[in-house]
């Protein structure tokens, strides 16, 4: 039987390590590479962590299931009564059962010049980010969650001149004098928004809505985060209205597919990827069960009150 597994992050790969004998034979598509822990993105950046501990392993998975066939592709969509999965770089696969792990990806956003060199979105294209941060000093981080808040603060500290543009009326007065107090009341723009990218190729400066201009070098996104169910636009009865990919107990979806971590999950907004890796580890445990036939149900109260527990024994 033919297992599909669209992700590789803490979800997919736990899933494929639990289904190593099942039988199964398994393919997993993902569209980074390579894949990494989104919740270790910051301490990577300040080598608080080594590669080996940020990336995934990908190589030591195939190399422990020989069997296991691994597509570095975009899922474009998938027809869940034909069985198929369409693929951006490659031909379309068909599959007896299907497992989503995709996790979120960060909005778009939209202004003139933010597909210029040096715009990055948080999250996404980790090595080359690394890199520039190696080469330029002067950095924009264009906040509208705690994660951007977090990486500019965490960049400051690193001796990088760094201005944060935050662009959400909801973060506090006492946010803001925390953030004026670390990187300074010149270097904050406090609800702003960008009009603009400058420069030939790539950012050299960025014009805010109101007018004044802001030299960088580097310009990180920080737009907020959405489920990966693009994939899945044909069913829109599978999603909730915020879009995240409705479960069962049994984190199935219907007949032909399961799904688990946090596109599954719309508390995952509210939170910082801290705890989300447990999450998304358990329900791989219980998805994994439910292939082979065990009829395993996950609790999303008792899980939770298990994860809050784990982080204040830690």
């Amino acid at each position: 039987m033919r297992l599909v597994v669209v992700g590789a992050g803490i979800a997919g790969v736990s899933l494929i390590e639990k289904l190593k004998d099942s039988g199964f034979e398994i393919t997993l598509i993902e569209k980074e590479n390579p894949p990494f822990r989104k919740h270790l993105f910051i301490d990577w950046l300040l080598d608080k962590i080594n590669n080996q501990n940020f990336f995934l392993p990908l190589e030591s998975l195939k190399s422990n299931i020989p069997s296991l066939e691994i597509i570095q592709s975009r899922v474009l969509k998938v027809n869940l009564e034909k069985r198929k999965v369409f693929l951006k770089e490659y031909q379309s696969l068909e599959f007896d059962k299907i497992v989503f792990c995709c996790g979120l990806r960060g909005k778009r956003v939209v202004f003139p010049g933010v597909y210029k060199e040096g715009v990055y979105y948080l999250g996404e294209e980790a090595l080359k980010l690394k890199q520039d941060l190696i080469i330029y000093g002067q950095i924009i981080v264009y906040a509208k969650t705690i994660l951007g808040i977090n990486l500019a603060k965490a960049l400051h500290s690193l001796n990088k001149d760094v201005k944060i543009i935050v662009d959400n009326p909801s973060f506090s007065e006492e946010l803001k004098q925390e953030l004026i107090s670390c990187l300074g009341e010149g270097n904050l723009y406090f609800n702003s928004q960008i009009a603009e990218g400058l420069g030939e190729g790539r950012i050299r400066a960025v014009k805010l809505s109101r007018g004044k201009f802001l030299a960088c070098d580097l310009l990180i996104i920080d737009s907020g985060y959405f489920p990966y169910t693009s994939l899945l636009r044909d069913y829109p009865d599978l999603l909730s209205k915020e879009g995240f990919l409705k479960v069962d107990d049994y984190l199935k979806v219907n007949d032909t597919c399961f799904a688990c971590g946090d596109m599954t999950n719309p508390k995952v907004l509210e939170q910082t990827f801290d705890n989300n890796k447990y999450l998304a580890s358990e329900q791989a445990k219980v998805v994994a069960d439910n292939l082979r036939g065990l009829r395993q149900t996950f609790s999303w109260a008792v899980r939770v009150g298990f994860i809050e527990r784990r982080r204040q024994d830690a």
